[in-house]
This record gives structure tokens, sequence and C-alpha cells, in this order.
């Protein structure tokens, strides 16, 4: 089935869009399910990432400037056993969905070795997916499926091209 990853520069829009799409599925009464990652904001500063499973809204926290331990990507230290937890809560119901998201596929994701298995097991399946993809990644999954290079200016295009790629599928 279709694969679609939405590449872009940092505050592009790439998760605005992904959230539009998955409140715009919602209403067609179609069965989403998978990732997100949104900031953690103190004083409008990011300070991290949490980790929801879309279906079952459980969170934890993906990466934090607070936490003590785990791998370090820049001023973050990732929180593998929460991806784990998250990655394990998706898989729990992986072939209900009538359409797979995850926000986003990234560098920290990657050092969780449950989310690099169901991350394959996702590629397999036959359900359309809409993955927001680490610009760094691009070259070693492009062969997944098609990319779409996210800008401000063109928005309302991209949204409108995805939905129709997902739903008329």
């Amino acid at each position: 089935m279709k694969t679609i990853f939405l590449t872009g520069k940092p505050r592009c829009g790439k998760s605005f869009i992904v959230n539009e799409i998955v409140q715009t599925l919602q209403k067609k009464d179609m069965k989403v399910g998978g990732i997100l990652t949104p900031d953690i904001r103190e004083d409008h500063e990011r300070t991290g990432f949490h980790i929801i499973d879309i279906a079952s809204s459980t969170k934890e926290i993906l990466a934090s400037k607070h936490l003590k331990e785990g791998p370090r990507i820049g001023p973050y230290r990732i929180n593998v056993e929460g991806i784990d937890l998250i990655t394990e809560k998706f898989l729990e119901s992986l072939e209900s969905f009538d359409i797979i998201i995850i926000d986003e596929l990234g560098v920290m994701e990657l050092k969780s070795e449950k989310f690099k298995k169901m991350l394959d097991q996702v590629l397999k399946s036959s359900q359309p997916k809409l993955i927001i993809l680490n610009r760094h990644l691009v070259k070693h999954y492009e062969k997944h499926g098609e990319v779409i290079e996210m800008k401000r200016e063109i928005a309302d295009e991209v949204k409108k091209k995805i939905l129709k790629e997902i739903v008329n599928l």
C-alpha cells in the first residue's frame, strides 16, 4: 500500500499538517493509529518531546533536557523505555487501523530497537502510511515510498494531495 514520507526543514509545518490530517480522517470515521511526538515547552522554550500512541492517547516522555540518563542527542537525553512502551501500545492494535501515521521517524526514535522493529513491520504492512521523516534520513528510507518536501507556502496543497491519495486508496 501507499507510503508517503513528509520531510522538510524544522518549523516548516509538518506536524501541523499531520495533526490536521489526523483530525480530518477521524471525522471521516477512519481508524487512525500511530505515534505523535509533540514538543514539550516551558516558557516558550522547547525542553523536550512527548511520544503518544494515537489510538489510546497513552503518553510518555521521548526526550528531555531534564532527564539524567539515556543516550544524548544535542541537549536532550532519550527515554528509550518510554519509546518502547508507546511502541508496544501501538503494536497492540496495528492490524485494526485504516491508516498509520508516524510523526516522526527521526534519530531519537531510532535509539529504540523496538521502534526499529516496529517500523520494519509498519513499512511491510498493507495499510496506507503517512510518516514524517527527518530530512537527514531521506536517502535511507526513500525507496519505501513517495517523499514530499514540505514548505510553508505549499502547506494547503500538500495537505490536499495527501488526503486525496490516502482517502482514495
